[in-house]
């Protein structure tokens, strides 16, 4: 566990000259997902139009509100955030959308989406908890006193930041299916490792994800696992998620292109979690105590 502990340390010490930058692609990914969504019903108009007013019995008019306001709210909400306008009203306002899809889009039957949809709200906590962080360390240079330390234990970031990481588990589980392709899946993949091994990869696969992502839950060698948790996920969401390859198919393309922006949306998380680190609640924290 030494190892683990001095890579974890090295990897925090390299990562401090790439802050901002780390924090500004976390950024862009989590939100990636959102913007993605708001371009899909632009494209998509009369069949989430249709689908709204069908299921729920309203006018055209209504449901046509009801998708712009989802559209302009995703797309302006993201712009604002990632320039550092109005940020706390701007995540807010997704926070509130994505509660409103889950309902408007009866996802509450579907367990894999609603879990998905509390994984979102649980990213959208990490980043209100980056731009408390921001804002707290800014007030510190302003108004900070010599000789004095400012107690910060229990702000609310810490507490976004620990829901944030335990939603975030959630949405990883929910990608899981990566890595349970039929036989034919394997054969289109062109994965001859796959084809021969069958379940054996996948169980692997699973395994090394499930584990990294468990130990960035608990707060427990957060950077490094987090910096092993983004190359893995990054490198597996381009091959196995390469919707671009799947355009003839327009049910798989679909699919794939969502859980594509989904997977953004983790590495997102992970980035904003390299930079600001675990919390104060956590087992990397309770440790420096000792």
């Amino acid at each position: 566990m030494g190892f683990f502990r001095e890579a974890d340390k090295v990897a925090g010490d390299i990562l401090k000259d790439f802050r901002w930058g780390i924090i500004f692609i976390g950024r862009l990914l989590l939100l990636s997902t959102f913007v993605e969504d708001g371009f899909r019903m632009w494209h998509q108009w009369e069949e989430h139009v249709q689908y709204v007013g069908k299921n729920w019995s309203l006018a055209d008019d209504v449901a046509y509100f009801i998708i712009l306001l989802n559209l302009i709210g995703q797309l302006l909400g993201s712009f604002f955030i990632l320039i550092r306008f109005l940020v706390t009203p701007s995540v807010l306002s997704l926070f509130t959308l994505t509660i409103g899809q889950t309902v408007i889009y009866t996802i509450f039957y579907e367990p894999k989406f609603l879990l998905r949809h509390m994984a979102m709200m649980g990213a959208l906590m990490i980043l209100l908890a980056e731009h408390q962080d921001s804002s707290s360390r800014k007030k510190k240079k302003e108004s900070a006193s010599p000789g004095l330390p400012v107690l910060t234990d229990d702000t609310p970031a810490n507490c976004l930041q620990l829901f944030g990481r335990i939603c975030l588990i959630l949405l990883f589980c929910t990608l899981l299916h990566f890595w349970n392709p039929s036989p034919t899946d394997a054969v289109q993949m062109h994965d001859p490792i796959l084809e021969a091994t069958g379940v054996k990869k996948e169980v692997i696969h699973d395994a090394f994800g499930f584990l990294f992502i468990v130990l960035v839950t608990v707060g427990y060698h957060t950077r490094l696992s987090s910096c092993i948790l983004i190359i893995w996920l990054g490198v597996m969401n381009f091959f196995v998620n390469d919707f671009w390859n799947t355009t003839n198919d327009l049910r798989r393309y679909d699919y794939q292109r969502f859980d594509f922006f989904q997977t953004l949306t983790v590495i997102g998380g992970l980035n904003l979690l390299l930079a600001l680190g675990p919390g104060y609640f956590s087992i990397d924290e309770d440790k420096k105590d000792y």
